[in-house]
């Protein structure tokens, strides 16, 4: 005879909703390129056909689409912190601590440790 299975607790809710909401980069990224792809195209096909040589121009170009493109990946970014929180919340407020939510926070700690030392860096100069 199984044991009747275990109530879902507000805590368990919390988690496996952030834990899905972890997916957005994926979706963000994935959006990015698809943009980039599409607006690419035509800046490309408008530096063949014009003749632009000057290497500032063809950036300045490429520069407005990619600033255009990122707005996805950003916001799937947002989302992820969003779930990342959640996943904190239920496991330091509402104590639901599975193993995978240990393995996840140790990890969003140290990669956010990295990250933040990349921020961090001085930008390479182009000149």
């Amino acid at each position: 005879m199984n044991p009747p299975p275990l109530p879902s607790t507000t805590g368990s809710r919390l988690a496996r909703v952030g834990l899905w909401l972890q997916l957005a980069p994926l979706i963000g990224i994935a959006d990015t390129v698809r943009l980039l792809w599409k607006a690419l195209h035509p800046v490309l096909a408008e530096i063949r056909t014009s003749g632009i040589t000057d290497p500032f121009v063809m950036a300045r170009m490429m520069n407005d689409v990619i600033k255009a493109s990122l707005t996805s990946s950003l916001t799937g970014t947002v989302i992820s912190f969003i779930g990342a929180a959640l996943i904190f919340i239920a496991y330091f407020k509402y104590q639901h601590r599975p193993r995978w939510a240990a393995i996840f926070l140790i990890a969003f700690v140290v990669l956010g440790i990295i990250s933040l030392a990349f921020a961090f860096l001085p930008a390479p100069d182009l000149r």
